[in-house]
């Protein structure tokens, strides 16, 4: 599972999922489907995540970095020399 969702599940179980829909802009059933991996967030759910929880802005940048390798065929490791 990728970190933000892992972060944004934490924030649910401290509060409700429905207060972090409120807090960052969708449904509470919207929230529920992101933490279960079943849909991810797209562009205005990001912005009201990092807008809602600026400390998850860097779990952000990592969600849209390995969404964009994985769309054009690249491993997030793949270039990386030990």
């Amino acid at each position: 599972m990728n970190l933000l969702i892992e972060k944004l599940k934490e924030k649910t179980e401290e509060t409700s999922q429905s207060q972090v829909g409120r807090e960052i802009g969708v449904t509470q059933v919207m929230v529920g489907y992101i933490v279960r991996g079943e849909r991810t967030p797209g562009p205005k759910t990001l912005k009201g995540i990092v807008k809602a929880y600026p400390e998850l802005t860097r779990y952000a940048w990592f969600f849209l970095l390995e969404k964009y390798l994985r769309e054009n065929g690249s491993s997030p490791t793949q270039n990386i020399e030990a």
